[in-house]
């Protein structure tokens, strides 16, 4: 029998190292891919800073953390998912109590197109939308 005991709290002792490695791996994979976002989003700012400096508009000076707290941003990026979405999108009471804390979106920068990628994610990293046949793991 105490044999038995030494082997269960060994096995259970390898998965709980086994399970701790991997969500330390995860955390360092997540901090990287946030690490590249935000230098990617910074070069696609300097492109369009580069662009801006053609017109007689100025851009604007920030950061990617300032342009998404940013009121006159954000007005133009709804503005431009409305257009996207066919010039109407209807959101009533139940599309907002559908969320829950668990949905975020993640923001990516396509470098080549300079193109912003808005994916609906759930911080559980294993559930995938209906129909994704790509999923990203987040």
């Amino acid at each position: 029998m105490a044999l038995m005991s030494i082997a269960f709290g060994v096995v259970a002792a390898f998965f709980v190292g086994l399970f701790l490695y991997k969500a330390y791996q995860y955390k360092k994979e997540q901090r990287a891919i946030a690490d590249m976002l935000h230098k990617e989003a910074n070069k696609l700012i300097e492109h369009m800073r580069e662009r801006y400096a053609d017109n007689d508009d100025e851009f604007p000076e920030a950061s990617i953390n300032s342009l998404f707290s940013d009121p006159k941003y954000l007005t133009t990026l709804v503005t431009v998912l409305v257009k996207n979405a066919g010039g109407e999108v209807r959101l009533d009471e139940n599309d907002f109590l559908e969320l829950s804390t668990d949905h975020y979106v993640s923001v990516y920068v396509d470098t080549n197109s300079n193109a912003i990628l808005l994916r609906l994610n759930s911080v559980n990293p294993y559930l995938s939308l209906e129909g994704d046949d790509d999923p990203v793991y987040n």
